[in-house]
């Protein structure tokens, strides 16, 4: 069972499903028409179920700004965005625990999260599960640059999650280091919890 919480148009689970074609996976995107594109590219495949919400650590409703096609929406302030340009949306909000309750979800294999810096709220809102006894990993997006707002900080993700059980494996896809146009640098970051 996977959970790909910021699944944007559904790379990452299109990817799950290549890799382990029985698996299950939970696919989370709550901008309107990603999730009608997302739907529409991972829906039909087996064991495949899209969520039109955000996991975060509080339920309810929040306003996020979006850029048509961007894949840098977030629930969390970006300092790059052009907010004249920005399409305001109401999305609903779910912490990962209740989502998992109401849904009577059995244990969760890997939790991916890419949600532009809204990641360790994710994680707070899961808490609970994450806490439980047996194997998961969690892949989360980081950055190690404090002045990029648009990612979440390597160091508060880690300290959240060691007390859990959760080691460090490494860092990967770290050709996002180069250089962009808006000066960010980030990769993702494998935790594997071993007790």
């Amino acid at each position: 069972m996977a959970f790909d919480v910021g699944a944007n148009v559904g790379q990452t689970t299109l990817s799950i499903k290549r890799q382990f074609p029985t698996a299950s996976v939970h696919a989370f995107e709550p901008v309107h028409s990603t999730f009608d594109t997302l739907r529409s590219a991972v829906a039909h495949l087996p064991g495949v179920f899209c969520h039109n919400v955000a996991l975060s650590d509080e339920n309810g409703n929040r306003t996020i700004s979006i850029l048509p096609g961007s894949v840098f929406n977030s629930l969390s302030p970006s300092s790059w965005i052009d907010q004249k340009q920005a399409v305001q949306e109401q999305v609903k909000l779910i912490t990962l625990d209740r989502f998992v309750a109401e849904n009577a979800i059995g244990a969760i294999d890997l939790v991916k999260i890419d949600t532009e810096g809204h990641d360790l709220a994710v994680l707070t809102g899961a808490k609970q599960e994450l806490s439980r006894i047996g194997s998961r990993c969690v892949y989360v997006e980081v950055t190690f640059n404090p002045s990029n707002r648009q990612n979440s900080l390597f160091f508060p993700i880690l300290d959240f999650l060691q007390p859990l059980g959760y080691r460090f494996m490494g860092l990967y896809e770290m050709d996002f280091f180069q250089i962009n146009p808006w000066d960010i640098s980030f990769c993702n970051a494998l935790f594997w919890k071993s007790r």
